[in-house]
């Protein structure tokens, strides 16, 4: 490719093929990317085609069915010029095909939908208890009546402290607005009452466990712990080592591919980027880096290029860009129009206005005038043939992707605020109000093969905890949900502004970052962010590629990792199990809901959340020590980048846990550069 459609001719491209001259002018449909040499060898040799082979089609004279996907239902006729039967999705009629104008889905495995989701639940069970290894809510309900009937002398005695009975939040939302529409009330009420009897002992009786001289952790809280069954490591981790000691044989696992990430998993913090310079999204997700981001003024945009192997993110991300910078100029349409862009970025449903918005921007991108790589064009093709989902089909869809440890409505003080987040655990509605109309299809209805969405995604663990708790404590009377609204809703109106005034231009890469290094380094970044990248690769490999990628110089990178405590022995409260240390729990234990109980009364959020939380203690606990080591881990990290030249870190930092958030609460983020002529400034401690 030597140059891009000028805008006179903008179904064309400029292309020298290799060996000929000139150049020629060729439409998009009618040329595909090659990642490297190995597909290029592949793609001179003659092709061949299965039964069942998933395929799209290219390079077709009419322009109908250039990029549509579909399967092999006949093998070549040869007499018929070699052609196949293809059966394309959405579309009644099948047809003959030559092979020429078939390449196969270059999806990186050939596992369905179905098989990922089996995966998906099976990793899954592998760290947590099973409904058949676990109490029944039965049992839990008599543990929570016997609690009950303890004096307070007692509870003082078996527990710490006396103990306030938790409101049953599942009676609460019953009595006052009632399920909500669409939900299979059968469902909800069980899922309800198990969270409420789960919760109603905790953290006391796990307290109670974790204190007895007999302690020891089941095989799935280490394996949950270590984040792996590997029998090395699990050597190492019961070997004794010291608090502090670091796996040295550390082999990071890939990214499971089994399940995908609908918006992040992590908060973002705040970093500064700068008009006038790029900035790389190295595995972006979403655009929360942006949503989170200050921007420095200068007369050229920002330009953002983000890098990421998953299709599903980039085509949900261009809808979302193109979605703001559609975003009309005055009210009410504006707050309408933004309250649709947080649907499709966070909630299950949507409202109908909603749906006719992504239909119109999906037409928009699957135009001619927007060529897209195979699996993200499969995508917003998929969608815009989309049927309208039922309301009730999105709320089975959603509830298959939660399980009964989703819950966090017990930590709330308020009923308001239990209310509503009951409401939304059992739902997934955000920025919906009270009238959702239909399913969000980007999320529920995506091609066979695509891999399912994780299992218990929450908004909470994507949007700042403290800048939410900021809005909730100005607005006692409001809701929690509401406070978490707001503040979505006036990230992305600054991200909408950003976008119309041109401060911004978003470009898009669907492709694993190893293939773009050599790319990367070309656009000269200023900045570049990693997402949580280096918990997935070889530390040493890590260092060496994102040093090729700023080899120009004047890059400073931005990075955080959530896994870093599954190889620190000594982050996680149930390392100390065993009689010797029983004193050492029980002291640890008192300590850090003393301290919790104290930072929450300082930032005004006693008043929202129960303390101690009615959480696992070893959550709890577990933050405590995290703050002893995490900047010894720190140090090994960038130790594998100062061996082969310079790297200055200019700060580091430890998230602020959200107990309304299954994910991030471990996290630490870092800034650093490997151009020694970089000097940080005092605002970077």
């Amino acid at each position: 490719l030597l140059k891009s459609s000028p805008e006179t001719n903008v179904r064309r491209y400029q292309v020298q093929i290799d060996g000929l001259s000139p150049a020629i002018s060729i439409k998009p449909s009618n040329f595909s990317v090659i990642a490297d040499e190995t597909e290029l060898k592949s793609s001179q040799e003659p092709i061949t085609f299965l039964l069942g082979d998933r395929v799209i089609l290219h390079g077709l004279q009419t322009d109908k069915y250039n990029g549509k996907a579909g399967v092999i239902i006949a093998l070549g006729d040869t007499n018929n010029e070699g052609r196949y039967g293809v059966k394309l999705d959405r579309i009644k009629e099948s047809f003959r095909i030559r092979p020429s104008n078939i390449r196969k889905y270059t999806s990186t495995t050939k596992k369905n939908t179905h098989e990922f989701k089996k995966e998906r639940d099976e990793l899954h069970n592998v760290a947590h208890l099973t409904p058949e290894e676990s109490m029944n809510v039965d049992q839990m309900a008599m543990m929570r009546k016997l609690m009950a009937t303890f004096s307070k002398n007692n509870q003082i005695k078996f527990f710490g402290r006396e103990i306030d009975p938790m409101p049953d939040f599942r009676v609460e939302l019953i009595q006052g607005t009632g399920f909500p529409v669409g939900v299979d009330e059968q469902w909800a009420n069980e899922r309800l009452r198990l969270a409420y009897e789960q919760d109603s002992g905790l953290p006391h009786i796990m307290e109670m466990v974790f204190k007895t001289p007999e302690y020891q952790p089941s095989s799935k809280d280490i394996v949950k712990r270590l984040a792996t069954n590997e029998r090395e490591k699990l050597r190492w981790y019961l070997s004794g080592p010291k608090p502090g000691s670091i796996y040295q044989s550390h082999k990071p696992h890939s990214y499971v591919q089994c399940v995908r990430h609908d918006f992040s998993n992590q908060a973002y913090r705040k970093e500064k980027l700068h008009q006038g310079t790029v900035h790389v999204a190295v595995g972006f997700v979403d655009l929360g880096i942006l949503m989170e981001a200050d921007l420095v003024p200068a007369e050229a945009p920002l330009r953002f290029i983000g890098v990421e192997r998953s299709a599903f993110a980039v085509a949900k991300t261009h809808v979302i860009w193109e979605l703001l910078k559609q975003t009309p100029s005055t009210s009410p349409d504006l707050d309408n129009h933004l309250r649709s862009v947080i649907q499709i970025w966070f909630s299950s449903t949507w409202t109908r206005d909603t749906e006719k918005r992504v239909k119109s921007t999906l037409s928009y991108l699957c135009s001619k005038r927007h060529p897209h790589h195979p699996e993200v064009r499969l995508l917003l093709e998929h969608w815009l043939n989309a049927p309208s989902m039922p309301l009730g089909k999105a709320r089975k869809a959603y509830a298959s992707s939660t399980t009964d440890a989703r819950s966090t409505t017990s930590h709330m003080m308020l009923k308001q605020d239990r209310i509503a987040l009951a409401k939304y655990e059992i739902t997934g509605d955000f920025g919906v109000g009270d009238n959702p109309s239909c399913g969000n299809i980007i999320s529920f209805d995506c091609p066979d093969g695509t891999p399912p969405s994780a299992l218990d995604q929450s908004i909470f663990a994507a949007l700042d905890f403290k800048n939410i708790m900021d809005i909730a404590v100005q607005n006692p009377d409001s809701t929690i949900m509401n406070a978490a609204e707001e503040y979505a809703l006036t990230r992305i109106r600054k991200l909408s502004h950003w976008c119309q005034s041109g401060k911004v231009e978003v470009e898009l890469k669907c492709s694993s970052f190893e293939a773009m290094i050599e790319e990367i380094a070309s656009y000269h970044p200023w900045t570049m962010s990693w997402s949580n990248l280096m918990d997935y690769v070889d530390y040493e490999q890590f260092h060496k590629m994102a040093r090729q990628c700023s080899r120009h110089g004047d890059t400073i990178h931005f990075a955080y990792s959530m896994n870093w405590s599954t190889i620190v022995w000594g982050t996680c409260f149930i390392d100390y199990s065993g009689k010797e240390l029983t004193g050492f729990r029980r002291q640890l234990l008192e300590t850090v809901n003393q301290s919790t109980e104290q930072y929450y009364c300082d930032f005004g959020w006693n008043k929202r959340f129960r303390l101690p939380l009615p959480q696992n203690p070893i959550n709890t606990a577990s933050l405590g020590l995290e703050l002893q080591h995490y900047r010894g881990w720190a140090d090994f990290f960038f130790g594998h980048a100062k061996k082969h030249g310079p790297c200055k870190v200019a700060n580091l930092e430890h998230a602020i846990a959200s107990p309304l958030s299954s994910t991030g609460n471990s996290t630490v983020a870092f800034t650093w550069t490997y151009d020694s002529t970089i000097q940080f400034n005092a605002c970077h401690d």
